[in-house]
């Protein structure tokens, strides 16, 4: 597993960002006037952020309950452990139809697993193709009655850049 480098981002590559995670259609001619820079200046910055990797791309935000995918669960899985097996067992459990995120963790588990679907039965199906996986020792899986907050978003911006990125709301609100 390779460990990333953490890109060093500027006040207004920070609020660029707020601004494209809030409404990935906001037009560079918008974030221009709200930060009061050049719209050429906003296009060669995002430019350079998705050139580092750090816009991955823009997506439609979907609601997965309104699609129908109403059931929500996270699988703890344990894997046997042997050579590359985080990367062997990870990548043939993101390959089933409805798991949205794999995760390769620390503990006593190794992998948690979050998987959408439609219903009781998909659900059996999709851990029943989990459980399947070569590698795969068992899993323990949790049905969610209720998402409290599900925001991808809020994960990006976090300690001093969450922070100037408030005062840049605000300013914009005021905009």
């Amino acid at each position: 597993m390779t460990a990333t480098r953490e890109t060093k981002l500027d006040e207004t590559d920070m609020e660029i960002l707020k601004m494209l995670a809030e409404d990935g259609s906001v037009s560079f001619q918008k974030v221009a006037a709200v930060l009061q820079i050049s719209k050429s200046t906003v296009h060669n910055r995002v430019r350079a952020l998705q050139e580092k990797g750090v816009i991955r791309g823009f997506h439609a935000l979907l609601d997965p309950e309104k699609l129908g995918n109403n059931f929500t669960a996270i699988s703890l899985v344990r894997g046997k452990y042997g050579p590359n097996y985080s990367e062997n067992i990870g990548k043939a459990i993101s390959k089933i139809r409805g798991v949205w995120a794999v995760y390769f963790v620390i503990g006593d588990v190794d992998f948690i697993v979050m998987i959408r679907c439609r219903s009781k039965e998909e659900l059996s199906s999709i851990i029943e193709q989990l459980t399947k996986v070569e590698g795969v020792e068992r899993s323990n899986t949790f049905y969610a009655l209720k998402t409290v907050k599900e925001d991808m978003h809020e994960s990006v911006l976090v300690g001093k850049e969450k922070e100037r990125a408030e005062t840049g709301r605000r300013k914009r609100k005021q905009a």
